[in-house]
């Protein structure tokens, strides 16, 4: 319909039109696939608080001073700092006995230098027998 407008023009308003139905297609037949229970072993850490880490941080840093041919050197962060004499056997080894290579990495401000981060006391406990073995 036409409104009139100020000085007499006719001003055009759209009207609305009604919308076709929408076409509902033919529903899918659901079928049933057997999903197969799979039972992973997650083992979750959860964080440390700051006091764990610094007291995991020690306890690391004293038992490595007990082991030979290691160097190992205090560190205020979340990792240790060792010195051995080939670093990159002693990698290979730690890898190869399990340890994540995400855990022990390569620490460039020390010539032959790793760095293993803390984690929790399980995990530092199997990385110190590790490198118990790996060094000698």
């Amino acid at each position: 319909m036409a409104k009139p407008r100020k000085g007499g023009a006719l001003k055009s308003v759209p009207t609305k039109r009604a919308r076709p139905a929408a076409k509902r297609s033919k529903p899918v037949p659901r079928t049933k696939v057997p999903i197969p229970e799979i039972s992973i072993p997650i083992d979750v850490e959860r964080p440390l608080s700051p006091d764990e880490l610094s007291m995991e941080r020690d306890r690391i840093y004293a038992r490595m001073v007990s082991i030979p041919n290691v160097i190992s050197r205090p560190s205020p962060a979340d990792f240790v700092a060792f010195e051995v004499a080939d670093p990159t056997l002693v990698h290979r080894r730690l890898v190869a006995a399990g340890i994540p290579s995400d855990t022990i990495q390569k620490y460039p401000k020390i010539p032959n230098g790793l760095r293993v981060i803390v984690r929790s006391a399980k995990r530092n406990e199997a990385f110190l027998r590790a490198l118990e073995v790996a060094v000698k």
